[in-house]
């Protein structure tokens, strides 16, 4: 059976040790396989405290990188990079803590910054050559580095697969991170760019089209699954959505409106929805 789990941003950001000991439980109950941690800062929760708890719980982790304003591996100063660089490591660090097999996210540049890209071919290889100490390191500790594509209005570096394969092109210790919200946006056909990510895919996050529960869309998630299946994918599907509550995550993810009854709804019902996918 498919693994399912829920990123804590549906409920809380900054994510800190209170918050976590209160969720964790929770998603266990409700029937989740793995929950999802952010970095936003580290040592905002404590990776050993963290491991005990899911250990005790029998849940799974996965952990997300967050790429917040001056963290930058592209066109960006060399001392920014190499802080960039060191925040990436301490991130590395909390999903070796954890067992998480990853660190998923836009590990290129700040989400939100975009500007026109004149030689694409020359800004990948600045990426894979500033990224690529960061996946030595973490492959050193058994982490992939999972590189996720946004949409255009987050990035102007990174949006489809195609070029997110492109990029990472020779980089060992690297794979793909699929948002399926993302790929709605930018993919022309989602099972086709699924496929042509096989052997690359290192996690994938799920949620409705507008952010919402998976299910609640117009999105065909019986194909998108059977792509998934068919490139070898064959870790969780993390539900990733956002609080409204916190203004700041709130305006980075757009987030303007309630996009389920409840927060509880949007992780219940996503799962309730993805499993009766695979009954």
């Amino acid at each position: 059976m498919t693994r399912i789990g829920v990123n804590t941003w549906v409920w809380a950001s900054p994510l800190d040790d209170e918050a976590l000991a209160l969720l964790a439980p929770r998603v266990r109950d409700w029937g989740f396989d793995a929950i999802e941690l952010p970095v936003e800062s580290p040592g905002d929760w404590d990776a050993a405290r963290a491991a005990g708890l899911l250990e005790r719980l029998g849940l799974a982790a996965t952990v997300v990188l967050v790429m917040g304003p001056g963290r930058e591996l592209v066109a960006a100063p060399p001392e920014t990079v190499a802080a960039t660089q060191d925040y990436l490591r301490r991130v590395v660090d909390a999903a070796a803590a954890v067992g998480s097999p990853v660190i998923a996210g836009p590990a290129y540049a700040s989400v939100g910054r975009t500007w026109r890209i004149e030689d694409r071919a020359a800004a990948y290889a600045e990426l894979r050559a500033n990224l690529r100490p960061v996946a030595e390191y973490a492959a050193e500790r058994g982490v992939t580095v999972a590189v996720e594509p946004l949409n255009r209005y987050e990035t102007s570096l990174l949006n489809t697969v195609d070029q997110a394969l492109e990029a990472l092109d020779g980089l060992p210790g690297t794979g793909l991170a699929l948002d399926v919200y993302h790929m709605n946006i930018e993919e022309t056909d989602l099972p086709a760019a699924v496929s042509r990510a096989a052997g690359r895919i290192a996690h994938v996050q799920v949620s409705a089209n507008d952010r919402g529960a998976p299910g609640a869309d117009h999105l065909d998630w019986p194909a998108i699954l059977a792509a998934l299946a068919a490139a070898g994918y064959d870790g969780p599907l993390v539900i990733e959505s956002f609080t409204a509550h916190n203004a700041t995550i709130a305006t980075a993810a757009s987030i303007w409106r309630p996009l389920a009854p409840t927060q509880d709804a949007i992780a219940v019902d996503g799962l309730t929805f993805l499993r009766s996918l695979h009954a």
